[in-house]
């Protein structure tokens, strides 16, 4: 079994050039944690997801652990919409996770499943030219071994 097999295969995506609010429509719609960007021939240039716009919901300090609860901020929905709106025309690129590994269609499904829990973030499927052909999400990984390939 390869990620060739289970794979979302061409995945929406989006550019490093999207702005915060386009890519929460695209996400929300898709239902999907987190989508691909790529460049303008389909070279993978890393990810971006929701817990990217929640991260740009919350104290700043919230993200490496240094606020241990949010007891101090009022819980107003319309300061929340606010500070979305502050974000929504800033382009994804400079928030990009671009560290994350890759997988290759031939990668087998044991080494997606690894990854997949070692990094708790979907993963881009590329060519040898880091072109994007794929999407493998913990639910692709998880039915391969409940079903047959596609």
């Amino acid at each position: 079994m390869t990620c060739r097999d289970y794979m979302i295969r061409n995945p929406p995506t989006m550019a490093a050039d999207t702005m915060v609010g386009e890519a929460m429509v695209l996400l929300t719609s898709q239902r999907l944690f987190a989508l691909p960007v790529a460049d303008a021939i389909g070279t993978y240039c890393g990810l971006f997801g929701v817990y990217d716009v929640i991260g740009l919901l919350l104290p700043s300090g919230t993200a490496g652990g240094l606020i241990p609860d949010l007891g101090f901020m009022a819980d107003d929905p319309g300061e929340i919409r606010d500070r979305l709106a502050e974000h929504a025309g800033r382009p994804i690129g400079p928030l990009l996770h671009d560290d994350l590994p890759t997988l290759h269609p031939e990668s087998p499904i044991v080494e997606a499943l690894f990854l997949l829990h070692k990094h708790r973030h979907p993963l881009a499927v590329v060519d040898a030219d880091r072109r994007l052909v794929g999407l493998m999400t913990h639910w692709e990984a998880l039915a391969a071994l409940s079903s047959r390939p596609r």
